[in-house]
């Protein structure tokens, strides 16, 4: 995990700094501390979570909030800001909280225990023919013959992998992967709909059938991992 403290004042990113470090030693969680003193350069950096603040050099913290928000889910913003003026422009899809300056430890703290949260839950997956794959690329895993296929969310996918879908649903137990038939585990993050026809894939990814017997779940599962990232809409 990648935490990226943007803000122009040394002093202010080196606290945030801190106090992050406190949360996660504490927490017993891993994950490494940038800090940038412009918007500009924070894609470079490709962070999971985003501090940032709204007066900085160059571009502002809500035009880089506007730039960052068409991307699917990531970064997760925190604004610490002293311009509590401009809370209602700072938040849009993947601002989870807004943080008066000086920051006070709790406040920290609890955002960042959100946005741990609600961030993808992603897993190296090694591929036979040794490629390997972050879970959150992929769409959808497919039964074919005595074969798995691996469907990626850019169309493409992985033929013949000598791993049943009851050992994939195993692998990827910790993911947001739901295994809705007998012949399909899928991403959530990819579902745009559940309904009679079954679950409607994003990007014209297709519509997989849902069990008859697995629907009811299937469908609980599903709203409970939309109300865990209904703040990122």
């Amino acid at each position: 995990m990648k935490i990226l403290i943007c803000e122009d004042e040394r002093d202010c990113a080196q606290a945030l700094a801190v106090q992050c470090m406190d949360f996660l030693t504490r927490s017993g969680i891993e994950a490494e501390i940038l800090t940038e003193y412009t918007a500009e350069k924070i894609i470079q950096h490709d962070p999971d979570i985003l501090l940032l603040d709204i007066e900085m050099p160059g571009i502002s913290g809500i035009t880089a909030k506007d730039m960052l928000c068409q991307s699917d889910g990531k970064p997760l913003i925190i604004f610490v800001s002293s311009h509590t003026e401009m809370m209602p422009q700072a938040f849009g899809r993947n601002v989870i909280s807004f943080i008066a300056k000086p920051a006070r430890q709790f406040e920290i703290e609890e955002s960042l225990e959100t946005a741990i949260r609600l961030l993808p839950r992603d897993i190296g997956i090694e591929l036979e023919g040794g490629n390997t794959v972050s879970s959150a690329d992929i769409a959808y895993i497919a039964v074919a013959g005595v074969y798995t296929d691996v469907h990626l969310a850019s169309g493409e996918h992985v033929s013949n992998q000598r791993k049943s879908l009851s050992a994939w649903e195993e692998t990827l137990q910790e993911t947001d992967f739901l295994r809705v038939s007998d012949r399909h585990l899928i991403n959530c993050a990819y579902i745009e709909e559940i309904n009679d026809e079954g679950a409607i894939l994003e990007h014209s990814l297709g519509v997989l059938h849902i069990s008859r017997r697995r629907k009811a779940a299937c469908k609980e599962s599903y709203r409970n991992y939309c109300k865990r990232m209904a703040k990122l809409v």
